[in-house]
């Protein structure tokens, strides 16, 4: 997403230039994100689960059951990766989650809501935050 300031314009972007072919994911690097980073990565992965998850029924159980294991994670370990910032298992679970909401897997063969990454510059959420913040979930993203 690329995101002009002035104007509150986001235009989506994506090239195979730009994709990544692997990633390196050690929840050690992690111990150190200020807490507020940590509270918004956990948000973010939780709303782009979401935009993939609650869109229009089609038969697509395994995709569905994966979001639900996702949402549940980060449900559960999101506020734990605050209270214990160095539990390398919480933040491997965290991680890991992120990693699946974003990746394709669970959007595959579903139609998929992403009005939500066009709210960011309608909102008070900090910019800083990489989160795309609506009227939904916007107090993640003010929250100290």
């Amino acid at each position: 997403m690329i995101s002009r300031k002035t104007t509150g314009d986001k235009q989506a972007f994506h090239s195979a230039h730009v994709q990544p072919v692997f990633a390196v994911l050690d929840p050690v690097y992690t111990y150190t994100l200020p807490p507020r980073q940590v509270a918004n990565g956990v948000v973010d992965a939780f709303v782009h689960t979401v935009e993939q998850y609650v869109t229009k029924p089609v038969d697509a159980k395994i995709q569905d059951r994966f979001a639900e294991g996702i949402l549940l994670t980060l449900i559960e370990d999101g506020p734990k990766a605050l209270k214990e910032p160095e539990n390398y298992d919480v933040r491997a679970n965290v991680m890991w989650g992120a990693t699946q909401a974003l990746n394709g897997l669970i959007g595959a063969g579903v139609p998929q809501d992403w009005g939500n990454a066009y709210a960011g510059p309608r909102t008070d959420c900090d910019a800083r935050s990489g989160s795309r913040a609506n009227t939904g979930y916007r107090p993640a993203c003010t929250v100290e």
